[in-house]
């Protein structure tokens, strides 16, 4: 059997099919609904990876068993027993990290086949094919089989059943708009009805039996509809009907036209001379294909001039400096312009009214006043300069008169405030308005606004083909990608760096490349002849008032690719809601982006040039940000490493706590870590801020860094720092520098060198009296020396930095401290001694509520338990500290454990089991980028391998581990050398930690 044969069935009773069979298999894991809960979860997933404790907030109410993490282990095994077989390949419920995913194909769903053929339906009924939608909605509909997962228990289940009801309900909505659309108005009025029973609180419906009514020739019926609904929803939640339905119901109340069938549209045509205004069409415009048609559709709407009000149809088009808004209107107005056969109009509201003005000029520093750009339109409808009336009122009547009964195209370019906008604004309905600028006018009515973006990826390259030559970039494609890339994809860089290649045909592609890798020089090379992308951003920033102007250029001080609120905060020296607003600003004016609520970035061209206003190291403003920003980050720092049991200081006493939990905190750190490291880098490099501050900051990120994949990158920022400490003759700094090395490279890379690193760094503790990181560094040096086996001398450090860690209270010190030495009792041959100490670890670390502490403490107990031959106790162990790897995210040592726990079975003789636990434990390995661990965690599986007669297996693995020891020049790579030519089965080595 293969996963292609497997058909799951959601929207209904769960059950499992196979091709072919015509047979349907019980729900999985018979006599245990949560089983049957565990599959439709990962089912919906879609292939995606579900983690241990997401399955466990998801099956279980409340609190789950004290076993849940075992017993979705137990689910797992029989669901892999009912779904695959040996000759299953690949397989279909697979282990990745810490949890599990299931790999079916999605047409292999039920429910998943409806969702993508409702979304196909919205694509059709887009396009106008309202026949294919209803036949797409009736094909989905079919699928269904009753109340969706049915039976099954758990948050999850429930959330997804409520999910699909309403997908249902959506889609059946959908359906019968499109039974409207084309034409099936009694039928869809019976189903309706019956709809509308069931759900008489469901607005969307009512409006539908009402429009259906309305066309069957039923209008009394639709109204006393309108009242049966308007009475459900005062008496259920003493609240009035909705717009769209009081708009219906007016409408029916008219007997407006527009409520029939929308008969074909006919092709307008233009039969008399008029003016036309427009600057030329730019000759290469490509791409906008969307919005196009969504402006074209809007503008040329056949019933504008049977609007309620007979107001004018008026469009807006918003985007920042450069991305094309001008030239995007200008085509736009020439593609619709037979559509008004009385002419079109523009005006350029941001430069001088003499006339139109060349696609995407850039907007001058002084706005048009309203009367100028008056006088120019009336003078262009025949009304001359000296029978004009000199008030702008009175000119706006004058305008409006003019343009009462004419079909008119308005194009208002460059726009700035709503007051000066009004007086612009034609009366007739027959007009239509296109208006562009930075942001959408406030408290501005229209009829469709788009926000205009930089260009899609194949529409710059088509742009920049067309202009620098199909040819030259068919030929150097990759280089010319990475200059869009560089460009933003900003059309006004795109056409200037083409342009630029257009004019050099002794210049390739790559040479461009080469002279705008370089960021300091980018701006300057975006420039052809008067046209300059940074003269064109310098013009938008000078129309920003004062606020947003220091907005502006202080977030760009930021190196977080992506700004939070809290950051821009302390950049800004203001509270969270002023921040938000200054930056929602920026985005509104195409300043800034926003990809998600309340996150915000620069488009790197925006960034750079942000930067040439705030790149003065000297600057008071730029120092005082920075302080901020370091002072915002070190003080959620002190509460993360509080939270998480790695400090012993008192959590903040004033303020609102930044994070709910140690996982948020963790979180918080990991979602911030780019920025934080680029911190460090830029402090140590300016030799006007503060070293001290980045030294703590350091420290704090190495302490919750300790157990995670990403050491690579604090290594880099701690270069910079201990450099920087090294000339500024700080030893804090140094200090921090070298323990923060030292430590990376006797635990994370097993380098040469470490040891003298971190004893320079015990050296400057005791010079400092600075006796917490004093026990932290003796800490790391007794690793060094267990590394080395030198078990005596490693308890001789790890038994100091104990005495510091009782003297200064440090619980979660003194509990890795009393694990470090079980392990190093336990590999001195002495178990009660490292049985007393491990325990009384665990304890304190469980006082001390430091999960790193706690999961380390348990996997040393368990060590120690399973040389007692405690099998089954060892396992116990192992068990939950994985619990608490998955839930506070350990992966190192969630890889660790897994590891000893497959020691374990093979001593118990579960040799599949073993290889099993192991796999996983390697999986965990390389998805942190952990060498050392991977090659213990392969030694185990060779062992495995070995116990179940494939030699060659273990082998293999084997010879990978001897690869990596040696590379790291580690000395278990004895043991594996001893093992591959005796065929021993020695015991893995224990990790001892800080």
């Amino acid at each position: 059997m293969t996963s292609t044969r497997l058909r799951f069935t959601l929207l209904g009773p769960l059950t499992v099919r196979r091709d072919g069979t015509g047979e349907a298999d019980k729900p999985p894991g018979t006599g245990s609904p949560q089983q049957g809960a565990l599959l439709a979860a990962l089912l919906l997933r879609g292939g995606r990876t579900a983690g241990i404790g997401e399955l466990v907030a998801g099956l279980w109410e409340g609190e789950p068993p004290a076993r849940a993490v075992g017993m979705i282990r137990t689910y797992v095994s029989r669901l892999r027993h009912a779904l695959e077989d040996d000759r299953t390949r690949p397989r279909v419920l697979v282990s990745v990290g810490g949890g599990y995913a299931l790999r079916v194909p999605p047409e292999a769903v039920d429910a998943v086949v409806f969702e993508r053929l409702v979304q196909d339906a919205r694509d059709a009924a887009g396009r106008g094919d309202h026949a294919e939608a209803r036949r797409l909605l009736l094909d989905a509909d079919a699928l269904w089989g009753g109340e969706p997962l049915v039976g099954l228990p758990g948050p999850s289940a429930s959330a997804h059943r409520e999910r699909l009801r309403l997908l249902r309900l959506d889609a059946l909505e959908a359906r019968l708009d499109a039974d409207l659309a084309l034409g099936d108005h009694a039928e869809a009025a019976v189903e309706l009805a019956a709809l509308a029973a069931c759900h008489p609180l469901r607005e969307r419906l009512h409006a539908l039996r009402m429009l259906a009514l309305y066309r069957s020739g039923r209008r009394v019926e639709a109204l006393e509809a309108y009242a049966t609904v308007r009475r459900s929803l005062a008496e259920e939640l003493g609240t009035r009907p909705g717009p769209v339905l009081q708009d219906l119901h007016q409408r029916i109340l008219r007997s407006a036209t527009d409520l029939e069938p929308a008969a074909p549209a006919t092709p307008q045509t233009c039969a008399t001379a008029r003016a036309y205004e427009l600057p030329r069409a730019v000759p290469d415009f490509v791409g906008r294909t969307h919005e196009l048609a969504h402006l074209r559709a809007t503008l040329t709407d056949p019933d504008r001039g049977g609007r309620p009000g007979r107001a004018p149809v008026i469009v807006t088009l918003a985007g920042g400096a450069g991305v094309g808004k001008t030239t995007l209107a200008v085509q736009t107005a020439h593609e619709v312009a037979d559509a008004f056969p009385d002419g079109v109009l523009y005006a350029d509201l941001g430069t001088a009214p003499s006339g139109p003005a060349e696609p995407e000029a850039v907007p001058g520093a002084t706005p048009v006043e309203p009367g100028e750009v008056l006088r120019g339109f009336l003078r262009r409808l025949g009304v001359p300069d000296a029978h004009q009336p000199d008030d702008v009122a009175a000119a706006t009547a004058l305008y409006r008169s003019r343009l009462a009964d004419r079909k008119v195209l308005v194009v208002l370019d460059n726009a700035g405030d709503t007051a000066r906008l009004r007086p612009l604004l034609p009366g007739g309905e027959g007009c239509a308005v296109l208006v562009t600028g930075r942001a959408r006018p406030p408290a501005f009515p229209v009829d469709r606004h788009l926000d205009l973006d930089t260009l899609g990826r194949r529409e710059a390259l088509d742009l920049f083909a067309r202009i620098a030559g199909e040819a030259r970039t068919a030929a150097e494609r990759s280089a010319a990608e990475e200059v869009l890339r560089l460009c933003d994809r900003l059309p006004l860089a795109v056409r200037i760096v083409a342009s630029r290649l257009a004019a050099r045909p002794d210049w390739t592609v790559e040479r461009l490349l080469t002279r705008l890798s370089d960021g300091r020089r980018r701006l300057a090379e975006l420039r052809i002849g008067p046209t300059a992308v940074e003269s064109t951003f310098r013009l938008a920033y000078e129309h920003l008032d004062p606020a947003q102007a220091r907005a502006f250029r202080l977030l760009a001080l930021s190196d977080a690719p992506v700004i939070s609120v809290g950051t821009a905060s302390a950049l800004l020296g203001a509270d969270g809601d002023e921040a938000e607003e200054l930056a929602d600003s920026l985005v509104g004016l195409g300043m800034l982006a926003s990809p998600a609520p309340r996150r915000y970035r620069f488009h790197n061209l925006t960034l750079l040039f942000a930067r040439t206003l705030t790149d003065h190291p000297g600057s008071d403003e730029r120092r005082a940000a920075f302080a901020r920003l370091l002072a915002h980050h070190l003080e959620a720092q002190r509460e993360a490493l509080v939270l998480l049991g790695e400090s012993s200081a008192q959590a903040p006493r004033s303020g609102t706590p930044r994070f709910a939990s140690a996982n948020a905190a963790t979180q918080w750190t990991t979602d911030h870590l780019s920025e934080l490291l680029a911190l460090v880098t830029r402090f140590a490099a300016d030799d006007a801020l503060p070293l001290d501050g980045v030294a703590e900051l350091t420290l704090a990120l190495a302490q919750q860094l300790d157990d995670g994949p990403r050491w690579t990158e604090l290594v880099v920022a701690a270069r910079a720092l201990l450099d920087a400490a090294l000339a500024a003759g700080n030893r804090r700094a140094e200090m921090a520098g070298s323990f923060v090395l030292g430590y990376h490279l006797i635990h994370c890379v097993k380098r040469p060198g470490g040891a003298a690193l971190v004893g320079r760094a015990v050296e400057l503790c005791r010079e400092l009296g600075d006796e917490p990181a004093l026990a932290e560094a003796l800490s790391v040096l007794a690793l060094d020396a267990f590394y080395r086996r030198d078990h005596a001398s490693a308890l001789r450090r790890c038994e100091e930095a104990l005495g510091i860690d009782i003297r200064t209270g440090n619980l979660r010190g003194q509990a890795t401290r009393l694990a470090n030495i079980a392990q190093l009792h336990l590999a001195l041959g002495d178990r009660a001694s490292a049985l007393a100490s491990g325990y009384h670890g665990l304890s304190l670390a469980r006082r001390a509520d430091a999960p790193v502490a706690v999961a380390y403490a348990l996997y040393l107990v368990g060590q120690i338990q399973e040389s007692l031959g405690q099998h089954a106790h060892a396992l116990g162990a192992y068990d939950e500290a994985l619990t608490v790897c998955w839930t506070h995210s350990l992966p190192l040592r969630e890889a660790q454990v897994l590891t000893r726990m497959a020691e374990t079975r093979l001593a118990l003789g579960q040799f599949q089991d073993a290889a099993d636990t192991a796999s996983q434990s390697l999986a965990v390995a390389r998805v942190i980028g952990v060498d050392w661990q991977q090659a213990r965690t392969r030694v185990v599986l060779g062992r495995a391998w070995a116990a179940l007669g494939q030699t060659s297996r273990a082998r293999r693995e084997w010879r990978a581990a001897l690869d990596i020891f040696t590379r790291l020049g580690i000395a278990e790579a004895d043991d594996v050398r001893a093992l591959l030519a005796t065929g021993a089965q020695p015991s893995a080595t224990g990790t001892c930690a800080r």
